[in-house]
């Protein structure tokens, strides 16, 4: 008779609690929970987090929704989109840290519910386990993911575009996917700027290009999507002031990116691209 050892049993727990739909679900919902809500309420760090908390209580006051301004000065570097959603959430719960916080949280947590349905759908439920896991546990996720910062709501606008266009594309899930893909790339831009549509552009266009598969050209919802993309870039970008419009100058931003001159209308902030690759 062959007697199993203390590690193949483990092993054997492991793979039973993993295949336990109800089990794993919780399990990531109390990990992601811990990770991203608790001790919110700690005072802001300085730096960035007082410096977007100051921004946002200053459009409120001065009712500016389209203009930023930091001790009444310009403030060009980012578009305000962010600034609205910790608008909102300081109206709901007050000014206080776990406010400013929370749309850090729940994005966060989004991101990490995304992963695990991306890879669920993709490969395997217990795929997408451990990539909501490896989410909720990464060092930079965990540090960024719940400050007053804008990478994770970008993150998770990124992360929504490409479970959108697996769900469309890999899957067959619906053409009304497409839209999705559309929408969450724009949401993406608005938050922090064009770079924001390089990540999920590049995973496509790669895809495609790898595969040879280039069926989506054919498909109408597929050009319902880029317009759905350009026409709310545009209008959002029509509605602000000129100085925050410049970071929706398509060729003034790639004169940034390469360390060009990005002329008046964009902004001349943050590395060139190439201090990124470094």
């Amino acid at each position: 008779m062959i007697v199993p050892s203390v590690t193949s049993l483990n092993q054997i727990g492991a793979e039973r609690f993993v295949s336990n739909t109800l089990a794993r679900r919780l399990s990531l919902l109390l990990v992601g929970c811990f990770a991203f809500f608790y001790n919110l309420d700690i005072a802001l760090f300085e730096g960035s987090e007082g410096l977007y908390a100051h921004i946002s209580r200053e459009m409120q006051l001065s009712g500016q929704w389209f203009q930023l301004t930091y001790h009444d000065e310009s403030y060009v570097n980012k578009p305000p989109l962010f600034f609205w959603v910790l608008a909102l959430f300081t109206r709901l719960f007050g000014e206080n840290e776990i406010a400013l916080r929370l749309p850090g949280a729940l994005f966060s947590l989004g991101t990490m519910i995304l992963a695990y349905f991306l890879g669920k759908s993709s490969f395997s439920r217990t795929a997408g386990f451990w990539a909501a896991m490896v989410v909720a546990t990464s060092h930079l996720f965990l540090w960024y993911g719940r400050r007053t910062l804008f990478d994770s709501m970008q993150t998770f606008f990124i992360t929504l575009a490409l479970f959108a266009w697996a769900k469309a594309h890999l899957q067959n899930a619906g053409h009304w996917w497409y839209p999705i893909v559309g929408a969450a790339i724009a949401l993406a831009v608005m938050t922090k700027g064009l770079h924001g549509a390089a990540p999920p552009l590049v995973v496509i266009i790669g895809l495609l290009a790898v595969t040879r598969d280039f069926s989506p050209l054919k498909n109408l919802w597929f050009y319902l999507s880029v317009f759905l993309a350009v026409t709310m870039i545009a209008a959002y970008a029509s509605v602000l002031s000129d100085n925050l419009a410049g970071h929706f100058n398509i060729l003034g931003g790639l004169k940034t990116a390469f360390g060009g001159s990005g002329g008046t209308q964009t902004p001349a902030i943050g590395h060139p691209i190439y201090w990124y690759l470094l």
